[in-house]
C-alpha cells in the first residue's frame, strides 16, 4: 500500500504528541483520567506517539507518598486503565509512574 504523497509517514516522518495533562498531587485516579482523554485525542489527531510527563500519574512532588502502597496501589490500577484504554488506539502512549522495584 503507498501512502498518499502529503502523508508524513510516506516520507519516514511520525507525529509525536507531547501531553500536558491537569495534574493532582497523589491523585492517580483523576490524573488517569486526564491522560486517558489526551491520548484518546492525540490517537484521534493520527499521532503515532503520545509521551506524557515522568510521574504524572501520581505528580511529581509526591515525594515520601510514594513509599506509601496505597498510591501505588491506585497508580497500578490507572496504568491497568490506560493499558485497557490503548488496546483501541493506533498511539504508542509513554506514561510517567512511579514503580516499586525490590520492595523499593
Amino acid at each position: 500500500m503507498t501512502l498518499p504523497f502529503h502523508s508524513i509517514y510516506r516520507h519516514g516522518f511520525v507525529r509525536v504528541a507531547a501531553c500536558v495533562p491537569s495534574v493532582r498531587v497523589a491523585e492517580p485516579a483523576f490524573n488517569t483520567a486526564h491522560t486517558i482523554d489526551l491520548a484518546q485525542q492525540a490517537a484521534a489527531n493520527h499521532a503515532a506517539v503520545a509521551i506524557f510527563p515522568e510521574l504524572g500519574l501520581a505528580g511529581y512532588t509526591s515525594d515520601d507518598l510514594f513509599h506509601q502502597d496505597a498510591l501505588l496501589a491506585a497508580v497500578r490500577a490507572g496504568l491497568a486503565q490506560i493499558v485497557e484504554t490503548s488496546r483501541q488506539l493506533m498511539t504508542l502512549l509513554v506514561v510517567g509512574a512511579p514503580l516499586r522495584l525490590d520492595g523499593r
